[in-house]
């Protein structure tokens, strides 16, 4: 554009002024080209260090990508004559490339071998053995920023928040899941474990708010979890009928029945739907039909509880340990005395091998199974007619083991967990069996001040208002 005006006006008077003016404008524009591919050189050499930095604190990913950078500068037409150059970058970004692989190959080794020796600790209650195992595992892959690496930090997080919670380590177990989220982000929805990882870190948030007694928050979680599975069900059956179990739990917990039975029955369903479902889905099978049971017989549906119990003995009748706790409930309604013995030899041959296998480190199953055996003495106690004092020797031994669960459960939990006032209301029950009217009264009041604050329509908290007017009624209260 300059030249053409230069020639237009080369006969002007001012042609010397648009000449010179043309000249510098020239000068200025090429020097600007100039500066600009220098800068550019200067810049691409500048990515290269970068890279090489990178490269050496086997950040493999990052360099690569500081090297497209420079590819993509150097692509640009004012290098086309800087062949060598192109050609050094793309070799390195085909290193980088191998190197990258090459080294998901050995921490994928790495993972699986140590992700193995902490499962088979897991699978013997040995948590604090797994727990060392992949802390020392998480620490090592987190001196690697690649992205690429989320995948396993993600799920190595899930298994100790799953330890930790066993642990009822409550505060330990927040903060790992809540690093499962943070590298959740980085699973997208065509990645092939989109769905299950999506699941499962949504099911464990549930799971550890349900234990924390929180049980509308854990449900909205759960709820959530269900959305992602169900798409993936048919290739994870037992996760999606364990959380199935585990939602409609949670709607007994808040009494919300009819959805809690909608939820067992929907799941029972989907295992009849197989032609051997029963035995292929069997503990699955075994844990809804003891849940389904139990809230029953909470509600006072005597008649439905009974029914699921004796179905379940006829389905499972090597397997009376999983409905303990329902048992222990229906063994009076029932008026079985072969199968009263029968429970209360399973119940003590349970608890001493779980006792054992424990190490002696008490767990919320050996409290469940303290209350289910002081829920069977009681029992005993009630139907002993002929002899007052023998009545009263099996409400002692009911006060043995509700005192050992109610005091593994101060242990355990918080204090204002709904499962710590099943302790509470479990004491007061065998207080008021002996008479001691105002023990009882004391533990009643203090499993009301926890249960009123799931509110009043809670069928727990109507339960302990009816069992306090039970025992203030021989005060005179």
């Amino acid at each position: 554009s300059i030249i053409k005006l230069i020639k237009k006006y080369k006969e002007s008077k001012t042609n010397k002024i648009i000449i010179i003016t043309g000249i510098i404008l020239i000068a200025l524009v090429w020097n600007s080209a100039n500066i600009s591919r220098e800068y550019k050189f200067f810049r691409i050499k500048q990515i290269e260090k970068e890279a090489k930095i990178e490269f050496d604190k086997y950040n493999f990913e990052t360099a690569k990508i500081l090297y497209e950078k420079a590819q993509k500068i150097s692509d640009e037409p004012i290098f086309d004559a800087w062949k060598d150059k192109k050609n050094f970058l793309d070799k390195q970004i085909s290193i980088m490339t191998m190197e990258i692989l090459s080294k998901e190959f050995v921490i994928k080794k790495e993972y699986e071998e140590k992700k193995q020796e902490a499962f088979e600790f897991f699978n013997k209650d040995e948590y604090f053995k797994a727990v060392n195992i992949l802390e020392h595992l998480l620490k090592y892959l987190n001196q690697d920023f690649s992205v690429s690496l989320n995948y396993y930090k993600l799920k190595i997080n899930l298994d100790l928040a799953s330890n930790y919670l066993h642990l009822v380590d409550y505060t330990n177990s927040k903060k790992y899941i809540n690093e499962a989220f943070r590298f959740l982000k980085d699973i997208l929805p065509e990645d092939n474990d989109y769905y299950y990882l999506n699941f499962s870190t949504n099911y464990s948030y549930g799971l550890l708010l349900f234990e924390e007694g929180k049980y509308r928050d854990s449900l909205s979680y759960y709820l959530k979890a269900k959305e992602f599975i169900e798409g993936v069900k048919a290739e994870n059956i037992e996760a999606y009928l364990k959380l199935m179990n585990d939602i409609s739990n949670c709607y007994a917990k808040i009494s919300d029945f009819d959805s809690a039975e909608k939820m067992s029955i929907q799941a029972e369903d989907y295992i009849l739907s197989f032609p051997n479902g029963v035995q292929d889905f069997s503990t699955s099978y075994q844990n809804i039909l003891a849940t389904r049971a139990l809230f029953f017989s909470q509600i006072g549906e005597d008649k439905k509880s009974i029914d699921i119990v004796n179905k379940f003995f006829k389905l499972f009748p090597e397997n009376t340990g999983i409905i303990l706790d329902v048992f222990s409930v229906q063994v009076k309604n029932i008026k079985n005395p072969q199968m009263d013995k029968l429970y209360e030899t399973t119940l003590l041959n349970y608890l001493n091998k779980l006792i054992k296998k424990s190490g002696n480190v008490n767990t919320m199953e050996i409290a469940r199974l303290n209350n289910a055996l002081g829920n069977l003495y009681v029992i005993y106690g009630d139907e002993e007619v002929e002899s007052k004092a023998k009545s009263i020797g099996f409400y002692y031994e009911a006060e043995k083991y509700f005192l050992k669960s109610y005091e593994i459960r101060g242990n355990i939990l918080n204090k204002e967990n709904p499962d710590y006032a099943i302790g509470l209301n479990n004491m007061g029950l065998v207080y008021q069996k002996l008479e001691k009217y105002s023990l009882a009264e004391e533990y009643f009041r203090k499993a009301i001040i926890i249960r009123e604050k799931l509110g009043d329509n809670d069928y727990s908290y109507s339960q302990a208002l009816h069992n306090l007017a039970f025992v203030l009624a021989p005060q005179k209260k």
